[in-house]
């Protein structure tokens, strides 16, 4: 809980100016170990354990914006950088403990997969009365973080703009459901994503 106290203290210090926090989370990646507090909070060993330490880390974030008086002037973004992985060279009964769990949906493919599972990622953004709660398919890359969150705290990047970056700020705050009219994936693979469709690269045998 190191990390989630150093992050609150961050906020704390920074409460009358503007901020940006990034938290990656080591939690759900090998080896698993998440703390006592969480061991056994789930049915599915130290992967669920580790996702529910997650949940917990992630609200006390929350709540701690919330009893600043921040939330309204606050944007948050949980999201990930790929599908989810049962088996990574760690034997941590995550496979035999999955039970009924579908942890990429009903996409298939996971991390280091360029199917759905492996490349369309879950991603929540939050900022109460800004930010109306629903459900959106529109396409974005995490790329685009950085030419939309530029225009949202008017800041002109200009001819610094990396080329792959698009700002699609409306489409992250909910205001409207279009967003990229394609996006090319990179993973052992190339993946080509365009409304309802994807090619995929195929691999050269060797």
């Amino acid at each position: 809980f190191i990390l989630t106290d150093k992050a609150k203290k961050f906020i704390g210090q920074q409460r009358d100016a503007p901020f940006f926090l990034y938290w990656a989370f080591h939690d759900i990646h090998v080896p698993r170990v998440p703390h006592e507090r969480f061991v056994g909070q789930s049915t599915m060993g130290p992967r669920g354990d580790a996702i529910a330490q997650m949940d917990w880390c992630v609200g006390q974030i929350i709540e701690y914006v919330e009893e600043l008086g921040l939330s309204e002037n606050t944007l948050i973004i949980f999201t990930s950088d790929n599908g989810p992985v049962l088996d990574d060279g760690y034997v941590d009964q995550a496979k035999e403990l999955l039970g009924d769990h579908q942890p990429a949906g009903p996409f298939s493919g996971g991390k280091y997969s360029m199917l759905e599972g492996g490349t369309r990622m879950p991603t929540i953004t939050y900022w109460p009365g800004t930010i109306k709660p629903g459900i959106s398919d529109a396409l974005l890359s995490q790329v685009d973080l950085l030419a939309s969150i530029a225009r949202l705290v008017n800041v002109d990047i200009g001819s610094k703009q990396p080329l792959d970056s698009e700002d699609h700020l409306d489409a992250w705050l909910g205001r409207t459901k279009i967003g990229r009219e394609y996006l090319l994936e990179e993973g052992f693979s190339f993946a080509l994503r365009m409304g309802d469709w994807k090619y995929i690269r195929p691999l050269s045998g060797k």
